[in-house]
């Protein structure tokens, strides 16, 4: 009985960090056309059973592992929420409910550098992100959630305006609609700039291996 009330919870805790995951990466990409209805689309499903499935925290389980997979998957997550190699960019702006889903991101995602870039007047920052495995993430956020996504970060340093040639670098990289040449700025960015390590995310024990056995089950 111990143990299956164990993997109840451990379970119960991966669906809601992969809602909150998926309530933070269809929040912050619909500044480029990202939305529910499209994933659902695209992975076969109905936006409805998505919706229900992210506000209830994971709880209303209508949509198959299967389908789920897919969703992630089309959204540039692994169904473990590490992020797919490639460049993900997200718009968090002022959305400061939208930050347990970036802890959640965050959490998985290993060891990583970041930089950050604040554009002059101090109006918005950039925080780009390089992960061990590879993947890139680029994330903008303005007034009091920049500051708590610096914390969040372990950007110690107070935001300031950035040298301004950097601060245009930075917002061309985000208008370069070719994902793969603006991959490769923001590493060039980064090597300019400077970047820091931060430590490595935690996840815990029972649900790191309940994530295994799904993925087993689901593969």
């Amino acid at each position: 009985m111990t143990t299956k009330v164990a993997n109840d919870e451990a379970e119960s805790a991966m669906r809601s960090r992969m809602a909150a995951a998926l309530g933070f990466v269809v929040g912050t990409q619909r500044w480029q056309g990202v939305s529910l209805q499209k994933v659902a689309v695209e992975a076969e499903t109905h936006r409805s059973n998505l919706s229900s499935f992210i506000r209830s925290h994971g709880g209303r389980r209508n949509i198959s592992d299967v389908k789920l997979r897919a969703v992630l998957f089309a959204l540039g997550l692994h169904w473990d929420l590490t992020l797919t190699r490639s460049l993900h960019r997200w718009d968090l702006g002022a959305e400061d409910h939208l930050m347990g889903g970036l802890r959640v991101l965050l959490d998985v995602m290993g060891r990583y550098s970041v930089g950050v870039v604040t554009t002059a007047g101090c109006r918005e920052s950039f925080f780009l992100l390089i992960a061990d495995g590879g993947a890139v993430a680029m994330l903008r956020a303005t007034g009091e959630v920049a500051s708590g996504v610096a914390k969040l970060l372990g950007v110690d340093r107070i935001l300031v305006d950035s040298d301004r040639a950097v601060s245009e670098a930075v917002q061309r990289i985000w208008l370069t609609q070719d994902v793969a040449v603006a991959e490769k700025m923001v590493r060039g960015l980064m090597d300019s700039c400077g970047v820091a390590e931060v430590g490595i995310g935690r996840r815990d024990e029972a649900i790191r291996e309940h994530e295994s056995r799904q993925l087993i089950a689901t593969a």
